[in-house]
């Protein structure tokens, strides 16, 4: 697993494409952003298994990320240097997210409570605009 030398934290926002029209590609037009940055629940829970499974960063079971970091999405303008700093950014869909928790055997229910407000947002937001158009953006800084 990647490792950080100290301490990990989660700074996350949620983007959602409500500005697009259907028939044209995801995030075309520019998205909407939740900001989690002020959440200090979501930034100091120290959930280092829901950290590893979508990063691969302090990864408990070892196992490689299932989906490797992307950096930032191309229609996201980062609102702080972190967002664009390599190697720990990344973005993934709400079902991307479930997928790399199944993949760390990581029940929904042994999440933090900050993190399951997170996934409860993402599925509201997910069933309204569609999978697709909505994304966790995360960088996991010291």
């Amino acid at each position: 697993s990647t490792q950080l030398n100290m301490a990990a934290n989660l700074l996350a926002f949620i983007q959602f494409d409500d500005n697009t029209p259907d028939d044209r590609t995801p995030f075309t037009n520019e998205p909407n952003l939740w900001s989690l940055e002020w959440d200090y629940g979501l930034w100091g829970c120290k959930d280092y298994a829901f950290i590893g499974a979508i990063s691969g960063v302090r990864s408990k079971d070892g196992k490689p990320p299932l989906i490797p970091l992307r950096g930032c999405p191309v229609s996201f303008r980062p609102p702080r240097r972190e967002l664009q700093d390599e190697p720990f950014v990344g973005f993934l869909t709400h079902s991307e997210v479930v997928r790399c928790l199944q993949y760390h055997s990581i029940p929904s229910e042994a999440l933090h409570p900050s993190v399951q407000n997170l996934m409860a947002v993402l599925v509201l937001l997910s069933k309204s605009y569609g999978d697709e158009r909505v994304r966790l953006v995360f960088s996991i800084v010291e």
